[in-house]
């Protein structure tokens, strides 16, 4: 028989085994966030993070000021599901109370909601390419996650409703979609929840609604009394300038709202996000909306510089831009960090460009057109060589 110390040994010696041990079966493989491709180091200017798609500018001094204020109540704990901000949201966008939910950012929200609907084996469907994070929420919530190629960039919700079937509990619609930037239309919305099983719960990533300047593009919380099965996501972190202090709220069915109370953690949304959150939406409004005006002027001027030089641009309705370079993704990316510019790179994929400063953005352009060069300086390089190859056989 073998002793302890021979077993610890031959446990040792087993590659991954400590791993295997303490997850979960389904854990073992499972996708980790993504991180920004960046060399910051082996640039001596100014460098730039557009790998998050973060705002360039900071909160306006009123929500400053009522951050600083509730700081000072910082030892008392937040109100446990944040009551007072979801009755503001609730009475700024013309919803009843009891139809919002708030927590600490659009993502919790959605974990939560998997986690109340879908029972382990259950469905969760999404377009893909899509949010990184939704399959990482599916596989934990040990859901079987389906998921349906977009066609040139773009989610065909018609191509995701050929998928539902009575196993299907959840099903996420990105709009506008993350990395890609395309939208949906609200009438291929409607069309798609008319045709949906009402035991199906329809989750509406509106993560960049604001930065959307397509009239066609769906405003779900306009949709919320003729579908009782559509939950909608929203956030602070992109348009309001608040990523750092983790908010984000969703509308839905009352009975969808009394679920996600009932699996969230209680004091999860600190005092200091509510109050930030309540300012945003009640104070001096005109300055968020003048940066998101900005921000949209700076994705028209700098996808019509890249496309200028030979980079396919899918139209954007976020903060973001899409350019799917496929193989020479990575090289891309690699030469934005060399030049000072964090961006997110999938590989193989594609490359995600934040909308940030002007400065910011000329320096992507920079590189771009740099790239591009390269780019045509080896092919018509390969060409030559190709003829000359002709010309010796």
């Amino acid at each position: 028989m073998a002793s302890r110390a021979d077993a610890a040994m031959s446990h040792k010696r087993m590659p991954g085994a400590r791993e295997s041990r303490w997850l979960r079966p389904e854990l073992q493989g499972l996708p980790t966030y993504g991180v920004a491709v960046v060399s910051p180091s082996r640039y001596a200017g100014p460098t730039y993070k557009l790998s998050s798609n973060e705002s360039p500018f900071a909160p306006n001094e009123k929500i400053v000021a009522a951050i600083t204020q509730a700081a000072r109540s910082a030892n008392l704990y937040p109100e446990m599901f944040g009551e007072n901000l979801a009755g503001t949201l609730a009475a700024h966008y013309g919803l009843p109370a009891d139809r919002v939910a708030v927590a600490g950012g659009s993502l919790v929200l959605l974990q939560q909601a998997v986690q109340a609907v879908a029972s382990p084996g259950e469905e969760v469907l999404f377009g893909w390419r899509s949010y990184e994070a939704y399959p990482i929420i599916a596989q934990t919530a040990r859901c079987q996650t389906v998921t349906v190629p977009l066609r040139e960039h773009r989610l065909e919700l018609q191509r995701l409703s050929e998928h539902v079937n009575a196993a299907t509990r959840v099903v996420i619609v990105c709009s506008p979609n993350n990395p890609t930037s395309t939208d949906i239309s609200s009438d291929t919305l409607e069309a798609f929840l008319e045709e949906l099983p009402p035991t199906c719960l329809v989750i509406l990533d509106e993560a960049y609604r604001e930065f959307s300047t397509d009239a066609t593009v769906p405003d779900g919380l306009r949709l919320q009394d003729r579908f009782d099965q559509l939950l909608v996501l929203r956030t602070f972190s992109k348009a309001y300038s608040l990523a750092g202090v983790r908010i984000g709220w969703c509308a839905g069915h009352p009975d969808i709202i009394r679920a996600l109370r009932r699996v969230a953690l209680p004091f999860t949304v600190s005092s200091l996000a509510q109050a930030a959150a309540v300012a945003a939406i009640t104070e001096d409004t005109r300055t968020g909306q003048e940066h998101t005006a900005t921000l949209v002027q700076e994705r028209s001027r700098v996808s019509a510089s890249l496309r200028e030089v030979g980079f396919e641009v899918p139209a954007s309705q976020t903060n973001f831009l899409w350019l799917p370079l496929g193989d020479r993704a990575e090289s891309f990316a690699e030469k934005c960090g060399t030049a000072g510019v964090s961006v997110r790179c999938f590989k193989g994929e594609g490359v995600r460009i934040t909308i940030g400063a002007a400065t910011a953005n000329d320096r992507v352009v920079d590189v771009a057109q740099s790239f591009a060069l390269g780019t045509r300086a080896r092919s018509s390089a390969r060409h030559h060589e190709y003829q000359g190859n002709k010309e010796t056989r």
